[in-house]
């Protein structure tokens, strides 16, 4: 019988438009593994990893000061004004009131995923604007947190959160999507403050059913 993270894994990898997915289980070293087109991490600072993730999988901790992960150059991962989905679990430590970021690409006109000082999830065009803006405030440490950005060139302006459409505003910033990748920071700033499991950046704009199925067996389900 599988687990619950090997029923998550297969889960992400059998969907279609998959660009990358980190599910953030490595134990040591400096690089964090890819599972579709070897698009493998790089670690500036000194992560805790192999912590314990939702559901039986593992996480890396982020210290919110100077540990971050860039993600290699490639045309996988240059996708435009959309459709795309950024995704990942999160659990606070700390940082709550400030700008930080779950996944990020800049350059200006990239994308990211960012908990902002309001402690509200929202989908940004760096250096331009939020082209989706949560409602949830989230300050807890207790509990993983599983949220999803969406947008595709025209109408779909998603933030998704633990199995609901969190979605309380939407603006028409366009992605031009260049720029270096990150994952817990924007890039020597705006550092995240927790833990972080289970990347996934897809060229599809995802929907809620897909999120909550997500939901539901990344918690054990």
């Amino acid at each position: 019988m599988l687990t619950a993270a090997e029923r998550y894994r297969d889960l992400v990898l059998s969907t279609g438009q998959l660009r990358a997915f980190y599910e953030m289980d490595d134990s040591s070293g400096t690089r964090i593994r890819e599972a579709v087109n070897g698009l493998h991490g790089t670690i500036a600072g000194t992560p805790t990893m192999g912590r314990d993730g939702p559901a039986g999988g593992a996480a890396i901790q982020f210290d919110g000061t100077a540990v971050q992960i860039s993600l290699p150059a490639s045309t996988k991962l240059d996708l435009g004004d959309g459709p795309f989905t950024l995704e990942c679990w999160f659990k606070l430590t700390g940082g709550t009131g400030a700008n930080r970021k779950l996944i990020f690409r800049g350059g200006g006109g990239g994308c990211s995923m960012d908990p902002r000082s309001d402690n509200v999830i929202h989908g940004g065009v760096p250096d331009t604007g939020f082209y989706a803006d949560g409602t949830t405030g989230i300050t807890d440490t207790a509990r993983w947190h599983f949220a999803s950005v969406v947008k595709d060139a025209l109408t779909i302006r998603k933030v998704y959160l633990d199995g609901k459409d969190d979605t309380a505003a939407v603006s028409a910033f366009t992605a031009t999507n260049v720029g270096s990748w990150f994952i817990g920071s924007a890039g020597g700033a705006e550092f995240f403050t927790g833990y972080i499991a289970r990347v996934g950046i897809y060229a599809a704009a995802l929907d809620l059913t897909a999120h909550r199925i997500r939901w539901a067996v990344g918690l054990g389900g």
